[in-house]
């Protein structure tokens, strides 16, 4: 299971038994029927799909029963392969739903995976798993993604010379989290595609799935990768679905020059236990691991054990600790990142939950907010290498979880995360941040960046004159706040560290549940239904309006933070049922590029829609024909946890994540990146295809979703003549 969803996160209404009863044999029975048109449906793809592969995206919209059978597809071709062969995404021949062979990333969406970069420049991606609210699917496919290649290009597929989008000094990064499908298609494609010319679109490089022979890893998620001599070794992790729930302690390569797996039997059989949610990193000829965690039936551990694995010798070694040493707490999926200039790793957060909670504590979960540096040197001379705590300096981020991280440079960079206000009966109450900051590891101070104000025409800011400066904090070292467009690259990157002179946790404004529910509003259930979220036309307009009063007081809060600005300024989104809110004089109808079509098309989109219900949002919007939700272009990426980031050069790339609208779990799979020497904007690589996902966690009786209910009434009819 998820990690979120081991926070006891979905608690269900108890249903009448009676009624709960009649629903389930209304809904089977239009099962029943919908088996038969998809096995018609399933018979005339076949050709298509002879090779299997990323044909398991069209099987989003279709069910299931298509998806584990076009898995069981493409296991059994594994299985049967003698070479490795690579298949270059968005070459198929394209099928209906998201993805499918014609998606140009992978699909279907997956969170938990590894990212790994390696020096070609390439990213490797491998396992990962996709909720749909009724089922986990678990994968075992490997991507490997060229985003510097463009359609076209006859590179080979196993060149592995440096040079081609170099990352710098990123080589060995750990990611865990979810990744996606192709972006939106037809008139969604569309509404993005609006939003910017085509020829200011960032390439979204080029990926290829290779199809390796047995041997190969068991499907997987949570698990760790690093790169180390032109290999990627994979280590843990954990198969989480129905009818299986098993942790790993099995460790695996992957040449990245010949496409082909490996298992790794460590030298004496003396391995870590089998755990998931740990991390590691490289370090010279080792392999670093720490924590994670362990459920069973009876029982969850988390773990606090440091595991040093030297690849030279193929031996892990256990480093013992005092019981009055001074050590990290137990936890799983935190941050942990190697210093680029040292030889000392840092621990970040995580998550772990009490045995023995406080009495009258409403919470079993612990949320870390500490930092400890690991001392790696001794490792090298056989000794246990050393902790210490690292006090919290600077604008450091407030109490969250399920953060992502990065080594840059001197820095560990940390984006998005959740903060959890667990309520009684296991409840929570979640806000999500998009905000980045950045760890100095040489001054072990915390800084928020933000993105930086830019002059009209998109160019490059001047620097400030003694007025914009004054009264602005300066720093210790006494370098000033001013943007000098002058310096090189290295020093533009240096301004991170001097911008910012707040001490303390820094303000940080993100998503609560109103807010994910007016933008992410609309989604498809299990039956082919939009189904809306229900916004009271009264009950529910006072708190709509004070999430709006929300949103400006944060744009307000953010430009008053000096050189930095807020990286998600969110816009009103306005109520269907608020007419005075709905008239837009012309001015701001310019500012945001609406046209008299445009907004004529809003008008008949709103005409489609229930009453109570949102029907346009800075994420999606209601298409004026179908009825079905789509994506709208975006100028930042939505908060988010869980996120793959990943720094190439200065570019940072932050790829798909998890978001939860209440119960409803939504699988992010867009990709943004950002120059983190200039800062002024972040660029959309890939608009995603959570629009398009379905949910089927949706309960009969809830009373917070709005359904169309075109395929129920057909079918009920349709029954009953039976």
């Amino acid at each position: 299971a998820l990690l979120r969803r081991i926070m006891g996160k979905r608690d269900k209404k108890k249903k009448d038994p009676q009624k709960k009863a009649l629903q389930r044999a209304q809904k089977e029975a239009k099962q029943d029927k919908k088996a038969a048109k998809r096995l018609a449906k399933e018979q005339r793809k076949e050709s298509d799909r002879a090779d299997g592969g990323e044909a398991a995206a069209s099987a989003i919209g279709g069910g299931e029963d298509d998806i584990d059978a076009i898995l069981a597809s493409y296991k059994k071709r594994n299985n049967e392969l003698t070479t490795p062969v690579v298949q270059v995404l968005g070459e198929g021949d394209g099928s209906d739903g998201p993805g499918g062979a014609s998606a140009k990333f992978p699909s279907p969406p997956r969170g938990n995976f590894t990212l790994t970069a390696i020096p070609s420049g390439e990213l490797v991606m491998f396992g990962g798993e996709f909720f749909d609210g009724a089922e986990n699917l678990v994968f075992d496919s490997l991507y490997r993604w060229d985003p510097d290649a463009r359609d076209g290009d006859d590179d080979d597929e196993n060149d592995t010379s440096a040079g081609k989008g170099g990352i710098g000094d990123v080589v060995n990064d750990v990611l865990l989290m979810d990744i996606g499908d192709d972006g939106a298609s037809g008139s969604a494609r569309k509404n993005v595609d609006d939003g910017a010319p085509k020829t200011n679109r960032p390439n979204p490089g080029v990926w290829k799935q290779i199809l390796s022979p047995p041997p190969i890893p068991p499907a997987r998620c949570s698990h760790t990768a690093v790169y180390y001599n032109h290999a990627i070794y994979v280590f843990g992790g954990e198969l989480a679905t129905a009818e299986k729930y098993h942790h790993y302690k099995d460790m695996w390569r992957f040449d990245i020059k010949t496409n082909l797996w490996s298992e790794v039997a460590p030298r004496g059989g003396h391995a870590p236990p089998s755990r998931s949610g740990h991390r590691c990193i490289v370090w010279r000829h080792y392999m670093i691991m720490f924590g994670g965690f362990y459920e069973a039936l009876r029982e969850t551990r988390w773990y606090s054990d440091l595991w040093v694995y030297d690849f030279s010798t193929n031996a892990w070694a256990e480093m013992e600790y005092s019981k009055l040493a001074t050590i990290p707490e137990a936890r799983s999926a935190f941050n942990f990142c190697l210093s680029p200039s040292g030889d000392t790793a840092y621990v970040y957060g995580g998550y772990s939950k009490l045995k023995n909670p406080a009495p009258g504590s409403k919470s079993e979960a612990k949320i870390h907010n500490d930092c400890w540096a690991l001392h790696l040197k001794g490792i090298a001379n056989g000794r246990t290498p050393t902790w210490d705590r690292v006090s919290r300096r600077g604008e450091y981020p407030s109490i969250r979880s399920g953060t992502s991280c990065i080594p840059y440079k001197s820095r560990m960079l940390v984006f998005g995360g959740v903060a959890d206000d667990e309520q009684e009966h296991h409840t929570i109450k979640s806000i999500f941040y998009d905000d980045l900051f950045a760890f100095d590891v040489d001054r072990r101070r915390w800084f928020k960046m933000g993105l930086k104000k830019s002059s009209q025409g998109g160019r490059r800011r001047k620097r400030k004159d003694n007025n914009d400066t004054e009264g602005q904090p300066i720093h210790a070292d006494g370098v000033d706040r001013e943007d000098d467009d002058d310096k090189s690259d290295d020093n533009n990157d240096n301004e991170i560290d001097v911008a910012s002179g707040v001490e303390g946790e820094a303000a940080s404004s993100g998503w609560d549940l109103d807010m994910l529910r007016a933008n992410m509003f609309a989604f498809i259930d299990g039956d082919g239904n939009v189904i809306y979220e229900k916004i009271e036309d009264d009950a529910d307009a006072g708190d709509d309006s004070d999430s709006r009063e929300h949103k400006k007081k944060r744009g307000d809060e953010e430009d008053h933070e000096g050189e930095d600005v807020s990286t998600s300024v969110i816009p009103t989104v306005p109520d269907n049922n608020d007419e005075s809110k709905m008239d837009v004089d012309e001015d701001k109808m310019q500012n945001l590029g609406k046209t008299g079509v445009e907004s004529s098309k809003e008008e008949a989109a709103q005409k489609l829609l229930p009453r109570g219900a949102v029907g346009t949002s800075e994420v999606m919007a209601i298409n004026t024909y179908s009825g079905a939700p789509e994506a709208v272009s975006r100028e930042t990426p939505l908060p988010r946890i869980h996120a793959a980031v990943v720094a190439r050069g200065s570019t940072l790339y932050v790829y798909g994540g998890l978001l939860e609208v209440g119960d409803r779990e939504v699988t992010l799979d867009d990709c943004w990146s950002i120059d983190l020497n200039k800062r002024e904007r972040w660029a959309c690589i890939w608009p995603g295809s959570m629009h398009k996902q379905v949910w089927r966690g949706v309960a009969e009786d809830d009373e917070s979703y709005i359904s169309t209910g075109v395929d129920d009434s057909d079918d009920d009819d349709d029954d009953d003549d039976d």
